[in-house]
């Protein structure tokens, strides 16, 4: 896991924790727990994340673009 999806992780943890005061979230996770479905929106997160944040990066520009400085002090 990268550092921005391990930020992305903890966000959604702290707001869900936060949206856990309301009482129609309440029950959502209430049925989450109950009826063992925890590992199934683990699932989904992780699904939502690595589609978001799994992007491979492009790395050409960059050994491509590179200019060596010319400010020699």
């Amino acid at each position: 896991m990268s550092i921005k999806q391990i930020f992305v992780v903890s966000i959604v943890a702290i707001g869900m924790s936060l949206l856990s005061m309301f009482e129609l979230t309440r029950h959502v996770f209430n049925w989450i727990i109950t009826d063992g479905q925890l590992g199934l929106a683990f699932f989904i997160a992780y699904i939502v994340i690595a589609l978001k944040f799994g992007k491979p990066a492009n790395k050409g520009k960059y050994a491509t673009g590179y200019q060596p400085s010319l400010n020699r002090n």
